[in-house]
């Protein structure tokens, strides 16, 4: 584990902004915290409730018109962080359309 968390600070800047889907998870499992991230599930909270978080495909299906996680052999993290990148932008881009949204 050490390896990995030593890995993973050289190549990220103390100030990178890391974005994801349910990132509390991925920290907690690689044992590790940052300041900056951007997390879908947090930002588009469609439920309301903090402990209910709304499936990345779901959103991405919701919000971008986008199937993911399709595929026979289960997630595909590259399809899922591409689909973290486009709702942040979008979120960014349509942030009054959406305040009652999301």
């Amino acid at each position: 584990m050490e390896d990995i968390q030593r890995a993973l600070r050289e190549i990220m800047p103390p100030d990178v902004i890391l974005i994801g889907h349910s990132l509390n998870m991925d920290l907690h499992s690689l044992k590790m915290l940052h300041p900056y991230c951007i997390d879908t599930s947090v930002i588009f909270n469609l439920s309301g409730e903090r402990a209910r978080k709304t499936k990345l495909k779901v959103l991405s299906a919701e919000f971008l018109g986008e199937r993911i996680q399709n595929k026979p052999g289960g997630h595909d993290s590259v399809e899922d962080a591409a689909a973290c990148m486009k709702l942040v932008q979008a979120k960014l881009e349509h942030t009054i359309e959406w305040v009652d949204a999301v």
